[in-house]
C-alpha cells in the first residue's frame, strides 16, 4: 500500500522535469486556497527542490458544463481572496478570467513551456480529468495530479460503495495516520519561491463592487444570477465552517430530524 503523501500523487505523464526552467507552475483548478492545501504543499516543495520561483495560475473560462453568472461570480469572489491573500504573502499569482476579445485557449499551454514543471488539483469529476489529460499530452514538462479531496487520499479507500455504512469504516481506520499527514495550515514560502515573475498576459483584476457589471457583458447564462447575500472564497468558507462546526454542529444530535431551523428556534 502507498503512503499517504505517495497515494495523493498521480503522475499525469512521463515526462522529466525541466530544471533550467523559469518556475514551477502550481494550475489551480479544483481546490482553489493558499492554505491547507495539498497540490500547494506538493508545488512548494519542488520549488524548493529546484530552487525556482513558484507561479500559482488561476484561470476561469467561459465554455465549461452550465457556465453561469452565479458560477462567475463565485467563482471571481474566490479569485478576489486570493489576489489578497498572494499579496500579503508576496507571491505570483496569475488569475486569469476568459472574454470573447482575451480567449483563453493555448495560454496554459504556453504557461507551461517555461515551466520546470507543472503541479494541479486531481479530481474525479466535472471537467477535471478531460483537462488533465489533454494537457499532459501537449506539453515537455512533468505533469503532477495532486489529490486533495479530503483527509484520507481517495487511492486508499478501495473501490467505489454504494452507501455511506461501507464507507464509513475505511475512513475510521485511515484516519489517525491521515490526520498526521493533513494539508500544512500555512504555508512557508521562501525567499526563491517568493521571486517575483512579470506574467504574461494581463492579469485579471477587477474588484468586487464592479464584478457584476463586469459578468454581465460575458456570452453566458444570465438567467441565473448571482445568490444575494452570499460570496465565494476563502474567507466566506472560512467563517461558515466556522458557524457550523460552533453554532451547528453541537445541535446535531437534538436537530438532525427537525425540518425547520433549529438557530430561529434558539432565538425565539
Amino acid at each position: 500500500m502507498p503512503t499517504f503523501n505517495d497515494a495523493r500523487l498521480r503522475l499525469a505523464n512521463d515526462r522529466p522535469p525541466h530544471p533550467t526552467g523559469d518556475y514551477v507552475l502550481y494550475w489551480m483548478q479544483a481546490f482553489r486556497r493558499l492554505e491547507r492545501n495539498h497540490a500547494l504543499d506538493h508545488a512548494l516543495h519542488w520549488s524548493r527542490q529546484l530552487k525556482k520561483p513558484l507561479v500559482v495560475y488561476e484561470g476561469l473560462r467561459l465554455d465549461y458544463p452550465w457556465a453561469s453568472a452565479r458560477h462567475h461570480r463565485f467563482m471571481i469572489d474566490g479569485m478576489i481572496d486570493n489576489r489578497r491573500r498572494a499579496g500579503e504573502l508576496g507571491i505570483n499569482y496569475w488569475p486569469y478570467v476568459e472574454t470573447p476579445d482575451q480567449p483563453a485557449r493555448g495560454l496554459l499551454r504556453k504557461l507551461s513551456e517555461k515551466a520546470c514543471l507543472v503541479v494541479t488539483d486531481d479530481y474525479p469529476a466535472f471537467v477535471v480529468p478531460k483537462q488533465i489529460a489533454a494537457l499532459a499530452a501537449r506539453i515537455d514538462v512533468p505533469l503532477h495530479a495532486i489529490d486533495g479531496n479530503s483527509i484520507v487520499p481517495l487511492r486508499l479507500l478501495g473501490p467505489a460503495v454504494t452507501a455511506c455504512a461501507h464507507l464509513r469504516h475505511r475512513i475510521h481506520r485511515l484516519f489517525a495516520e491521515a490526520w498526521q499527514h493533513r494539508a500544512i495550515a500555512q504555508p512557508v514560502f521562501t525567499s526563491e519561491a517568493r521571486k517575483l515573475i512579470e506574467p504574461p498576459f494581463k492579469l485579471f483584476a477587477a474588484k468586487a463592487a464592479n464584478v457584476n457589471d463586469f459578468i454581465v457583458q460575458l456570452p453566458i447564462d444570465q438567467t441565473v444570477q448571482p445568490v444575494t447575500g452570499m460570496v465565494g472564497g476563502s474567507i466566506a468558507g472560512g467563517a461558515a465552517l466556522k458557524n457550523f462546526l460552533e453554532v451547528k454542529l453541537p445541535r446535531y444530535g437534538e436537530g438532525r430530524n427537525q425540518p425547520d431551523d433549529p438557530e430561529r428556534n434558539a432565538a425565539s
